[in-house]
Formats: C-alpha cells, sequence, structure tokens
C-alpha cells in the first residue's frame, strides 16, 4: 500500500510540475523552472521511467524550451525530439507546439526539416525561412523575418531565430 501511494504521489509531482512550468513560460519566467528541473533530477531516472508517458512528453517540452532559451541547443534538441518521438499521433496540436521549437532549434543548428512536414502540419511560415537558410539568400531571409515578425515574436522564437541568420551566411559562402 506504501509502494503505490509513494507511486501516485509521484505521479502527482510531475503533473504539478508541469503545470507550474506552464505558469512559469506564460509569466515569462523561466528562472523559477530550474528549481522544478532540479526537483525532478533529484528524485533518479529509475523514478522517471515509471511516470505517465504523458507527463514525460509534456516535461521534455518545457525541458526542451528552457534549454533553447538557455542556448544549450544539443540539449534542447534532444528533449523536443523525445517529445516529438513520443507525443501520441492523436494529438497535431501537441506535436504541431513541440515542432515550432525543434524547427527553431534545428534552424540556429544548421539542421533543415523536410518540406512535407512543414506543410502537413501547417508550418508554412518556416517554408521560406528554411529556404533562405539552405540558399544563403540574406535578402530572402530578412523579408520572411519581418513578415512573420508577429508570428515569431507571439511565440517567444524571434531573437532566437535572428542567430540562423549566421546560417544563412555560412550557405552564402558555399
Amino acid at each position: 500500500r506504501t509502494q503505490d501511494l509513494d507511486c501516485s504521489r509521484k505521479q502527482g509531482t510531475l503533473y504539478v510540475i508541469n503545470n507550474l512550468f506552464k505558469i512559469y513560460f506564460r509569466l515569462n519566467n523561466m528562472r523559477l523552472g530550474k528549481a522544478l528541473i532540479k526537483s525532478v533530477e533529484a528524485d533518479g531516472s529509475n523514478t522517471f521511467e515509471r511516470y505517465k508517458m504523458s507527463q514525460k512528453v509534456t516535461y521534455n517540452y518545457f525541458l526542451g524550451r528552457m534549454c533553447m532559451f538557455d542556448n544549450n541547443y544539443q540539449k534542447a534538441e534532444d528533449h523536443l525530439q523525445y517529445a516529438f518521438a513520443n507525443c501520441h499521433r492523436a494529438y497535431t496540436k501537441n506535436k504541431v507546439r513541440i515542432l515550432i521549437y525543434l524547427i527553431t532549434v534545428q534552424l540556429v543548428r544548421g539542421q533543415f526539416p523536410k518540406q512535407h512536414i512543414l506543410q502537413k502540419y501547417g508550418l508554412g511560415v518556416f517554408i521560406e525561412l528554411v529556404r533562405a537558410c539552405r540558399t544563403g539568400n540574406v535578402r530572402l531571409f530578412d523579408q520572411t523575418m519581418h513578415t512573420q515578425q508577429d508570428w515569431f515574436i507571439r511565440r517567444g522564437i524571434y531573437v532566437i531565430l535572428q542567430k540562423a541568420k549566421i546560417i544563412c551566411y555560412r550557405n552564402l559562402v558555399y
């Protein structure tokens, strides 16, 4: 009985942590989220495997976003990839949310998503940006950033996407 109670408490803990992440992101206060990460990591990896997949996906989504804002793009990509790969296929809105940040991280790292994935999930706003980065078309990059500026700002990725301009310059040279 105590083992079941302990397990259900841990399940509830990750649920509460995920909701706190949601609140902290809405308040634009990621600093408070770092303490939440420490509390989950303190339980150890064995405990993390026992959580429900939906909670693990949500946790990795927020953790990936935190890493992205800390400029730790490799870790961010790992967490967002996990979230995307393990998100149930019926939850396309959640997959789109994950993809927005995953694509952002990949662009900054010089990786380009396939056009059919962008079209499949209705993320056409990235098509021109990817084309600009791939071909080194700085003018197209600037035009796309300007026309989609409001959309990028609402999702908090505008400044990070500006870093992808370096990839655009790199590909201009090659």
